[in-house]
C-alpha cells in the first residue's frame, strides 16, 4: 500500500490575535496565517493574500504570546474536518495542524533590543 506525504510549512504574519481553547486534559490555540504572494496582472505586479487557518495542541508556551502581525512559520499537516451548519449543509473545513511553530519578534520589539547577544527569532518547538 502506497503512503502519501501530507507536509506543509507557511511563511507569513498573523492575520488576528490566537484564540485558546482549554478542555480538561488539552488545550488548543487557533489562528490564521496571512501568507502573501506576487501575481501578474498584465504588466504589473500585484500582491495577493492567501489566510490559512492553523490549530496547535498542547503547545502552551503560545497562550498569548501570537498577537495580530507578528511574524511566524508554521510547519505541520494539512487536515480536514466536517460538520453541517445552521442551513443543514454538510461543510468541509481544511487546516493546518502544526506541530512545529516558530515565532519572530514583533519590530517593535526588535527596536528595544540592543544589536548585541540579541536574536532576531524564538525557535521554540
Amino acid at each position: 500500500m502506497a503512503v502519501g506525504i501530507n507536509n506543509i510549512t507557511l511563511s507569513g504574519r498573523l492575520a488576528r490575535d490566537a484564540e485558546t481553547r482549554e478542555f480538561s486534559n488539552s488545550m488548543k490555540t487557533s489562528f490564521s496565517v496571512a501568507v502573501e504572494k506576487s501575481v501578474k496582472s498584465g504588466d504589473k505586479w500585484e500582491t495577493k493574500v492567501n489566510y490559512f487557518d492553523v490549530e496547535a495542541w498542547n503547545m502552551e508556551w503560545l497562550k498569548g504570546s501570537l498577537t495580530k502581525g507578528r511574524q511566524v512559520v508554521v510547519s505541520g499537516e494539512l487536515d480536514t474536518s466536517e460538520y453541517t451548519n445552521k442551513e443543514g449543509q454538510k461543510v468541509r473545513k481544511v487546516f493546518v495542524r502544526a506541530d512545529r511553530i516558530q515565532t519572530f519578534h514583533a519590530p517593535s520589539e526588535r527596536r528595544k533590543e540592543s544589536n548585541y547577544g540579541s536574536s532576531d527569532f524564538d525557535d521554540i518547538p
